[in-house]
């Protein structure tokens, strides 16, 4: 394929969980190249890759909560003369709103209920999930 590499996709990392709803897509592919990223086999933008070989997508509008498998390609060349690589490994990113560490929670003692992924505030063990410290 005229010495074009398969893309890989670096981030996010395959099987991850994230609550980003606009995740940003890196990977490595050919020098030069355009990206074309697929949510679920549909097309959803491209990106050019630096001379490094690094390309960075940022996502520009919110994706629904559930499971979205990630692939790319890269492309050299316009029209007839355009040269396109095999499709990179899928990468499946589940998507969730809510929490996924206490760290995603603000206020007094808050903890991340991973089981619901929502938000609780600590008081005096009730409502605490399990694992967590919870004082006063």
């Amino acid at each position: 394929q005229c010495g074009l590499v398969t893309p890989v996709i670096t981030a996010p990392a395959n099987d991850s969980v994230t609550n980003v709803l606009r995740p940003t897509v890196t990977g490595t592919a050919t020098p030069g190249s355009t990206v074309t990223v697929f949510a679920g086999g549909v097309a959803v933008g491209m990106a050019t890759v630096d001379g490094a070989g690094m390309f960075t997508y940022m996502w520009p509008s919110d994706l629904a909560p559930g499971t979205v498998i990630l692939t790319v390609t890269s492309t050299v060349g316009q029209d007839q003369l355009a040269v396109t690589s095999a499709p990179s490994a899928p990468v499946s990113v589940s998507v969730i709103v809510g929490c996924l560490d206490a760290d995603d929670c603000s206020g007094a003692n808050p903890v991340c209920n991973t089981s619901s992924n929502t938000c609780v505030r600590c008081r005096m063990d009730v409502n605490c999930p399990p694992g967590a410290t919870c004082v006063g």
